[in-house]
């Protein structure tokens, strides 16, 4: 009878062994599958992000574009020709004091001491934002401090004689 026992032992245990590879077999195909759909995923996911990245990029370079464009029709307004040189009246414009210029400033005027620049060389040197060098540059041109060339685009900025001396004024000092 014991031998009996143990053989029913026996078979129950390989019964148990049979049916729990089965089930590591089909959850092991499950996983594999959901590994696959996951992977599958991803590789759709990223094809979509770099479609989307493109398309920022393609909007980025029409805003640009269109700020450009903004930039000449103001000149126009401004000027009545986009064409010509455009300079102001000092004598109009209420010229700043040594004490009123900032540091940013001074370092955009000692930055065109060594040429013409534009807005974007400018911003390349300081590292500043172009919104940040813009306001600069639009205060500076109308404090008589620099002169705007509107016949290049972008525009170009050159130190006035009043820039040069401001320069010659706070560096003595």
């Amino acid at each position: 009878m014991s031998v009996m026992l143990v053989d029913y032992a026996l078979v129950i245990e390989s019964v148990f062994v049979v049916v729990s590879l089965y089930f590591l077999f089909r959850y092991g195909l499950a996983v594999r599958r959901l590994i696959s759909e996951q992977r599958d995923a991803g590789d759709i996911v990223g094809s979509i992000m770099k479609s989307i990245d493109g398309k920022i990029d393609r909007h980025n370079e029409r805003i640009i574009d269109l700020l450009y464009r903004i930039d000449l029709l103001e000149a126009k307004q401004t000027l009545g020709d986009p064409h010509v040189l455009q300079t102001r009246n000092v004598n109009n414009i209420h010229e700043n004091t040594t004490g009123d210029i900032t540091s940013m400033e001074m370092s955009v005027l000692d930055l065109l001491l060594a040429g013409s620049k534009s807005p974007i060389e400018v911003q390349r040197v300081l590292g500043k934002s172009r919104e940040h060098v813009a306001r600069i540059m639009k205060k500076m041109f109308e404090s008589g401090y620099v002169e705007r060339d509107v016949s290049k685009k972008p525009f170009v900025y050159r130190l006035t004689d009043s820039g040069r001396s401001l320069i010659i004024v706070v560096k003595g000092s």
